[in-house]
């Protein structure tokens, strides 16, 4: 059983000795669909700016001159966005399992053909589970916020049961909650610890572009009593920059959670030795 400085540590041994073959891989497999996500944000800042710069000026007649607001686009470049998101990330996740799935069977070698089949293969289940774990965890907190916790944590290790259990989706997060059963806080604050750490990196990564904008809006040509004025800035091209490495160095924040992840599940596998479950 390893406390939660073992797990990290281990998790960051794991980052130093494979990080350059990991990250490789990651990209090869996933830079497409983050190159689109990226895209995507552009393409909704872009919109965001044009719906709210007209809903601002609708109050004024002289300026407003029979505007309307484009609601349908609005919608569609924000459905854009969520959908590109998730295939990102599915792509970072399914890859980044598959390569440590790879790792551990064949004694620290990695079959690269393996770990892309797998994670094309697996692409739809892993789709499934994050969008039904999505909508169970979104219900839980709905209801109250501590359920959400709950299940947030629970089904966590969904994704694992998913790769190295050979499951299909629903039984992956069915078998998520027998599989935490006596390990739920131990999993709760090994999680809380690197979230909190992925939360800072990933905050230090938006410094550019905080830093930027409060710059532009401390300059003597921003109006501050126009609210256009932060509109536009969606639509600055340095900003927008600024945002699209910040959103790159995030995508590559995630695999850090997930190899946590994947050693809490390790962790219980041996604890429980050889698992009913199985």
């Amino acid at each position: 059983e390893r406390d939660v400085g073992t797990m990290i540590s281990d998790a960051f041994k794991f980052l130093k000795e494979e990080g350059k073959p990991f990250f490789t891989t990651i990209i090869k497999i996933s830079l497409v669909p983050i190159i689109l996500a990226i895209a995507s944000t552009f393409y909704f800042f872009l919109n965001m700016s044009d719906f709210f710069s007209v809903v601002f000026l609708l109050d004024n007649t002289e300026s407003y001159q029979g505007q309307s607001i484009n609601f349908g686009m609005f919608f569609i470049s924000l459905g854009v966005l969520l959908i590109f998101y998730l295939i990102a990330y599915v792509m970072i996740n399914a890859s980044a399992m598959y390569y440590i799935k790879s790792y551990t069977d064949n004694q620290g070698k990695i079959d690269y053909d393996y770990i892309k089949n797998m994670t094309m293969h697996k692409f739809w289940s892993f789709i499934a589970l994050y969008i039904v774990s999505g909508i169970i965890i979104f219900t839980g907190t709905l209801f109250c916020f501590f359920p959400g916790i709950y299940l947030g944590i629970v089904l966590s290790l969904s994704s694992c049961i998913l790769v190295f259990f050979e499951k299909e989706a629903m039984d992956a997060i069915g078998g998520s909650f027998a599989f935490i059963k006596g390990h739920w806080w131990n999993t709760f604050g090994i999680l809380i610890v690197i979230g909190l750490i992925v939360w800072c990196l990933s905050l230090i990564t938006q410094l550019p572009a905080i830093i930027y904008q409060l710059t532009q809006m401390g300059s003597l040509s921003f109006d501050a009593s126009n609210p256009m004025e932060m509109m536009n800035l969606y639509k600055d091209p340095i900003y927008l920059t600024l945002t699209a490495f910040s959103e790159v160095i995030k995508f590559f924040l995630v695999p850090i959670t997930l190899i946590v992840t994947v050693f809490i599940f390790f962790d219980i596998n041996e604890q429980e030795k050889q698992g009913s479950y199985q």
